[in-house]
This record gives C-alpha cells, structure tokens and sequence, in this order.
C-alpha cells in the first residue's frame, strides 16, 4: 500500500517552492525555522496566512531544521505523511466492511476491498494537489488524525460491544485527543462527529432502524458526540478568528443565496465528475467575471446531484452505503462548497481529500464482493475475474495520471503554464505565470503575462500590483505608480499591497508618500517588520537618521522577537547606517553574509542580496579607506 502510493507520487517529490503561497509560508517567512520555544510559541499563537494549524507548523519546523530551504525534504515528509494516511485508511475500510457485510464476506475478500478501497484514495489524481503543494501540508497532516480518529472510535465502538469498557473509554478518549489533533492541523476536519453519527447509523447500526433514535442505548451513541461537537465548535471559532483579519469572505450584497446554492450544486456535481474522470485537473478554477454558473453547466449539475441524491434516498434501505457515502460527501465539503465563499477559486482539487472517502469505501465494497463471488467458483467466475482485473487496471491507470499530474506542480511556470493552458482566459493564471517568470529573470515574458492579466480583469489587484513591480524594476516606477495606487484602493485593507504602494513611490522618488504608505502597512499588520525596516531605510535615504534609527529599532524589536537569528535585520541595519555609521554598517554586513553562508540552502532572491550586499560592503570600505587617508 504505502510503496504503490510513494511510487505514483515520486515525481512530486523533486519539485520547487512555488510563488503560490509557498513563498509566504516557507521563503519569506522565518518564525517557523527550528522547534524552540520561541518557534513553538509562534507556531500556536500565530493566524498566518488566515489559518490556524499549529501542529502542521510543527512538521514544517521539523523539516527545516533537517533540510534547510531544500524543498525535496518538505516534500518527502508530505509524501510519507500521505502514505501514513492511506495505511490508516487501510485499516478503516477493513473495519468498515466487515461491519457492513458481518457473515457474508471472507476474510480474504474483505482484505481486497479495504486494499482497493485505499488505493483508490490514495493514488487518485485528486489527492496531487493535496500532496505536492507544500502550502496543503495541512492536507495530508489532518487526513492521518482524521482516518486515526475513526479508527479508534471504531475500537472503541468494537470493545464496548466486547463487555470491555476500560478499553473502550481508552479508544475513546484517544479518538478525542486525534480529533483535537486533527483540527489543529487543519480546521476543515470539523466535520468528522457528523461523519461518526453516519458511520453509528451505517454500517455500525448503532442509531435508526431497529436501534432507534430515542431509546437509551441510542442516547446514549448521540451523547458520546458531546465531546467532539464541543472540540469541533472550538475549532471553528478559532477558524473564523484566524481568516476574520483577511476579508476575504464574500459578502452576500456581491454574491447572493441563488448564487451560493448555485454554485454548492455545481461544486458536488464537479467533484462527482472528477472523481469519476479525472482529466483536466487544474490548480485553479478561477471565479471570474465571464462565468456563469446559471444555464448550462447549472442544469447538468442539479440534474447529476438529483440523481446521487435520488438514488440515495430511494436505495437507503436496500442498499443503505450508497447513502451512508453520500451523506458523508456532503457534509464533508459543506465547509467548502459555496456555503461561505472566499478566495477567487469556484472549485478546489485539495477539497476531496477527506470528502471522496465514502466513494472509495463503496467502490472497495463493490471489489470485495466480486472478489467473494470469485474465490466461491460461481458459474460466473470469469466474469468476477475480468471485473477483477478491470479494478487493477483502474488502479494503475490513475497511479500514472497521478504521476504525470505531479509533474505539473515541479515549479511555478509548469504549474501556471498548465493552468493558463486549460483556462487561457484566467488573469490569475497569466499573473501567476509572470510571476515565475520574474523571479527566473525572465522580464519580457513576465511583462507579458501581466499586461494580458490586466487587460483580462482591469479591476484584478494581483495583475495591477504585478504590473506595477515589474515596471518598477524595468526602471519605469513613474509608469508602475498608476497600477500600484489602483492595486491598494482596491483592497485598502491589505497590508502588502500597501507596502508595495510604498516600494513604487520610493523608487519614484516620492519619499514622504512612501513613508506614509509605509506606516499604513504596519498599522494594517502591526506584527509585520518589513514596512518599518522599508521605512527605516527612506528616512535615512532622506537625510532623517534620528526617525530613520528609531524606525530600525521599533522593526528589529518585532523581528528579534519572532527569529532573532533573521538575517534580514542586519541586512536593513547595513542599509540604514550606511550614510551615519558607515562602520556600524559594514559590521552589520558581515553578520548578514555570515548568516547567509551558514545557511544550507539559499532561495534566489537571497542569492542576489547576497552580491547585492557585498557590493555595498566594499564600497563602503572603500569610502572609509579613503576618508581615514585623507584624515591622515
């Protein structure tokens, strides 16, 4: 299981940090670096990003003191996590199916079912985005605690049936704590004590039917919830805390209820249908202004939800699983399918980690049948046999879509070159795309992609602010500074934007306004030091050392209390001091290169900072070689 899942998925591992959150989560942030306790406290304290996922920070920080900045141990650590996942799930399914089918199924089918069940998990191209996106560690890291917490719950459900309740308060209160666990990793797990109450109604028969909903017995499986739907509503005030400061939830002025009920049809529609045929996968289904969910792509999704939902219902006794998967794939991805809508993305392929769950189950059931029917040497055997080897096949064609999807997300000009392929209409697509391409050096194509972007969506502040930075370093600020200024009143309250604002109008020689975009941006992001080393280092360019060091000193109080060991704050030092304390800067450029030279791996940008910075250290010491002779 694990081996065939490390295979479909070893393209993946030799790919790069991409300029999709990556940079935000693992380049340009340090606070995570190491497991101290400084690390420690940032890891579950901070809301970076919109999220909460303190236990994930701790896998990240785990890997960063083994592999540095070197992206193929990040990767490797998901890789592992995710086979972990699919083992758990293995032995999910097993306990699954044999409660579901007691008597009717041998041991040896069930075995092949729980294995086709997990495989069918585990190497779905689906799961790609999940696994080899580095930002969605939280994927995989939930998934384990998730699959762990229904294991042992059904332990738990197994030992007190046994008589054995010492060991089943055991499993029990283990299944809380993963369940906690599971939620630090990643919120969307907070639906799991309504999957339990489906799995207690089928296959465990614990709730409804001849078991009722109202006897003691049955109160008493319900009030065994109490724990988790407590967990589960802290988890989701802490969620809501984490992604309140962001403002990226639509409001219902611009996106109404028959647009959101709208869009909810679509994304279980799309989701059945990639699960089915998994082609086409892109890292962005982009929410744009041409597209329009009613119509077209709104009837075949209401009539494909209908119908699943149809069955369902009408099937529910003879054939209740159908229902139990259902009912578990729906409430899985109520979190996520239009409900509560953020983020410029109508449908996402990490979504299905957790929610297709149910159909593998249902798909293995189905495997472990003709696999019963198989061994019993019925007349139809050979018929079982070649739905046997039809399931193999399935399985090894999506381990090789798998493969080729995880190719795909090698680096960032792949990742967007295929987006941009599957949607040439997509302005994020084009932005993300000059985005690779700027930070490769190549400019040309980069200015491109982003005018395109702008031309495609005026009013899209990622594609203005891209243009702006890629004017600025074409030495065209006074072109770049319309873009910019548009950029920030578009989305006033974001901090980078402004920041940005900032960078154009210094390099447009328009110092004060900068200084001012500069303090906006740390009002907006108050534990944000880059502003204020920014604005620590305009005041000193506009002769205002004594603002200038008291500047420096608030943003390396902020730096030096989340990693006191950024090389970030020497580097801001050197530049502010050069022109007061020329000596006091060329030391601080030698903590700066020391620090880069002890580091294992260096990003691009702090490769270029590097040259950058040993200019500056020479020229300094040239002009204090020469201001000491002529002293003499």
């Amino acid at each position: 299981m694990a081996v065939v899942t490390l295979i479909a998925f070893l393209p993946g591992v030799f790919g790069e940090f991409l300029n999709w959150d990556d940079n935000g989560n693992y380049l340009d942030l340090t606070a995570y670096r190491g497991l101290g306790l400084r690390q420690l406290r940032w890891m579950f304290t901070a809301f970076h990003m919109g999220h909460y996922h303190p236990l994930t920070w701790v896998t990240v920080g785990a890997d960063s003191l083994v592999w540095g900045l070197d992206p193929f141990g990040f990767h490797l650590t998901s890789l592992l996590l995710h086979a972990a996942a699919a083992v758990a799930f293995l032995q999910v399914a097993r306990r699954l199916l044999g409660a579901a089918s007691p008597g009717r199924l041998g041991a040896p089918a069930l075995r092949i079912g729980a294995v086709a069940a997990a495989l069918l998990f585990a190497v779905h191209p689906l799961r790609v985005e999940s696994v080899v996106w580095l930002s969605e560690r939280r994927d995989v890291l939930s998934g384990v605690f998730y699959l762990l917490t229904v294991l042992t719950y059904l332990k738990a459900v197994a030992a007190r049936g046994a008589g054995a309740s010492w060991s089943a308060g055991r499993w029990y209160a283990a299944a809380i704590v993963l369940f906690a666990a599971a939620l630090l990793s990643k919120a969307l797990v907070v639906s799991l004590p309504a999957v339990l109450v489906i799995l207690d109604v089928y296959p465990l028969r614990r709730l409804g039917g001849a078991a009722g909903w109202t006897t003691p017995a049955a109160r008493r499986v319900l009030i065994e919830k109490l724990p988790f739907v407590v967990v589960a509503l802290a988890g989701t005030v802490v969620a809501f805390l984490a992604r309140a400061p962001l403002r990226s939830a639509v409001g219902l002025d611009d996106f109404g209820i028959g647009e959101r009920a709208a869009l909810s049809v679509y994304g279980y529609a799309f989701y059945l249908r990639k699960t089915l045929l998994p082609y086409h996968l892109s890292p962005l289904y982009e929410m744009y202004q041409g597209f329009h969910l009613f119509g077209g792509p709104l009837g075949w999704s209401l009539a494909a939800v209908l119908l699943v939902a149809g069955a369902a219902v009408v099937m529910r006794r003879r054939w209740p699983a159908l229902a139990a998967a259902a009912a578990a794939y729906a409430i899985t991805l109520l979190p996520v399918i239009g409900v509560v809508q953020s983020g410029p993305q109508i449908t996402a392929d990490r979504y299905t980690y957790l929610a297709c769950l149910g159909w593998a189950l249902l798909a293995g059931a189905g495997v472990a049948w003709c696999a019963e029917r198989w061994m019993a040497n019925t007349r139809a055997r050979a018929l079982w046999g070649v739905a046997l080897a039809a399931t193999t096949l399935v399985i090894i064609a999506l381990a090789g879509a798998t493969a080729r999807q995880s190719l795909v997300w090698l680096d960032s000009i792949s990742l967007w070159s295929h987006a941009l392929a599957l949607d040439p209409s997509s302005a994020r697509a084009h932005t993300g795309l000059a985005g690779a391409y700027f930070a490769v050096g190549q400019r040309a194509e980069a200015r491109g992609h982003v005018e395109q972007a702008v031309k495609l969506n005026p009013r899209l502040p990622e594609a203005l602010v891209g243009l702006a930075v890629v004017l600025s370093h074409d030495g065209r600020p006074g072109e770049a500074l319309p873009y910019a200024r548009s950029a920030a009143s578009r989305r006033a309250h974001d901090a980078t934007l402004r920041h940005v604002l900032g960078e154009v109008l210094r390099l447009a020689g328009k110092r004060e306004e900068a200084v001012a975009e500069f303090g906006e941006a740390a009002r907006l992001h108050p534990g944000w030091a880059l502003p204020r080393f920014v604005m620590a280092r305009t005041l000193a360019e506009m002769g205002r050392a004594r603002e200038a060091l008291a500047a420096l000193g608030e943003a390396d109080a902020l730096a030096r209390a989340q990693d006191p060991g950024d090389p970030e704050r020497d580097r801001y030092e050197a530049l502010v001091r050069a022109r007061t304390d020329p000596a006091r800067a060329i030391a601080a450029w030698d903590r700066y290169l020391a620090a880069l030279t002890r580091a294992k791996s260096l990003s691009p940008q702090q490769l270029a900072q590097a040259l950058e910075a040993l200019g500056a250290r020479e020229a300094l010491q040239e002009s204090e070689g020469g201001g000491a002779a002529q002293r003499r």
